[in-house]
């Protein structure tokens, strides 16, 4: 599972715009590690398919939202599935916002990427990334009952 993650996100990088692609493809991954396998396993996943990113892609930027967001949201998403459906999307939210501060903070002062780049902070990259994480959410959801009502049979 770690071979595919890091090779589905070198693929992403090195198309140049199917990074985000790759990145929902790997969480689909994660979420049928946490499915299958449970327990610990999706963690060492993120892991190791986390170190495994940050080694071998060209394009660091992808390595660090895979690590802080990517691989390690259907976790969350499971352990915050528990909570009342009001509280866990509030939960949900603030974790992403933080995520996505913390994103646009790594690639402006540690990867020194040009405001150009993409992450810039303002209202438009707060509001389509909050937009864009909720058609996420709904779609990690849908795949998730996908592959419990039909593909898990197979």
């Amino acid at each position: 599972l770690c071979a595919f993650v890091v090779a589905v996100l070198m693929l992403g990088t090195l198309s140049g715009v199917l990074d985000l692609t790759a990145l929902a493809v790997t969480s689909a991954v994660t979420v049928f590690c946490v499915l299958e396998f449970g327990g610990a396993y999706p963690c060492l996943v993120w892991c190791v398919s986390s170190v495994c990113a940050f080694l071998f892609l060209p394009d660091k930027l992808v390595a660090c939202e895979y690590f802080l967001f990517a691989g390690i949201y259907p976790v969350l998403k499971s352990a915050l599935s528990k909570l009342p459906y009001g509280r866990g999307f509030v939960i949900k939210l603030i974790t992403f916002n933080a995520v996505l501060t913390l994103c646009a903070v790594i690639s402006k002062y540690v990867l020194a990427l040009p405001d150009d780049a993409g992450m810039v902070f303002g209202i438009p990259l707060y509001l389509g990334g909050n937009l864009v994480f909720i058609l996420y959410d709904l779609a990690l959801t849908s795949v998730t009952s996908y592959y419990i009502m039909k593909l898990r049979k197979i």
